[in-house]
């Protein structure tokens, strides 16, 4: 396995100005000593030619690859609304586009949707999902699914989801902490088969750095059983010092 830097970790940072983008595969190097990041949508500053040119040039020059993106903001892929669907759909294309350009190999969607959703919003979000597997196939970009509310709060629609699209462009990013505790290890048994990447989640340790939240011996059983052999992004989400 394979450990980067989720952006989400020192979002703090970003939403504070305290930190660049631009300047963030350098920190992940010298703060933590970290090779790879995963980037967040929404700390970009622009989307132009010039400025994604930099971010990969400050990532190669600190040695750093840039795995992945988490999309937030693009609307719902459940909605029934074709043409409020279809826009969203464009929207999550856009990302595809800078995920190309900055050579990335997977793109994290929202799903939108109910916790319990009906076998429409199943059958939208697989239609929604196919449409951007393919888009992704044609830049060489993987479009993800992480258990993050709406249809993807719980396993059985994620799966379905992956059943129906059934393509290598469109695969899981489990989270260790998304699902609800007590569905926690037995839904992410379900969705790790699917995964490209995870996103390795934490909120509390103990003063011998031990999870306080999370079983991660279960966890790693987990992964492990499934042959999981890809990339772990670290994403603290506690209080206190990142």
């Amino acid at each position: 396995m394979h450990f980067g830097l989720a952006g989400w970790s020192i979002h703090r940072r970003f939403h504070a100005d305290a930190l660049a983008l631009l300047d963030y595969p350098q920190l992940a190097r010298d703060e933590w000593g970290l090779e790879a990041v995963e980037l967040n949508s929404p700390f970009f500053k622009a989307r132009d030619g010039e400025y994604l040119n930099a971010l990969k040039e400050n990532a190669k020059r600190a040695n750093v690859a840039l795995w992945g993106i988490a999309v937030d903001g693009t609307g719902s892929l459940c909605v029934d609304d074709n043409n409020e669907r279809a826009q969203n759909i464009r929207d999550c294309v856009a990302w595809l586009d800078i995920a190309k350009t900055l050579e990335l190999s997977y793109a994290r969607f929202n799903t939108g949707g109910e916790r319990e959703p009906s076998a429409d919003e199943i059958e939208r979000c697989a239609d929604a999902f196919a449409q951007l597997a393919k888009e992704g196939e044609a830049r060489g970009v993987m479009v993800c699914i992480e258990n993050h509310g709406g249809l993807s709060a719980t396993p059985d629609p994620i799966v379905e989801v992956m059943k129906r699209v059934s393509s290598p462009f469109c695969r899981t990013l489990p989270d260790f902490g998304n699902f609800a505790p007590e569905i926690r290890y037995e839904a992410l048994d379900k969705v790790v088969p699917y995964a490209a990447a995870c996103h390795a989640k934490f909120r509390e340790f103990d003063d011998h750095g031990h999870a306080l939240d999370t079983d991660i011996g279960k966890i790693k059983n987990i992964f492990l059983r499934h042959k999981f052999d890809g990339r772990l992004a670290i994403e603290y989400e506690g209080a206190g010092d990142d």
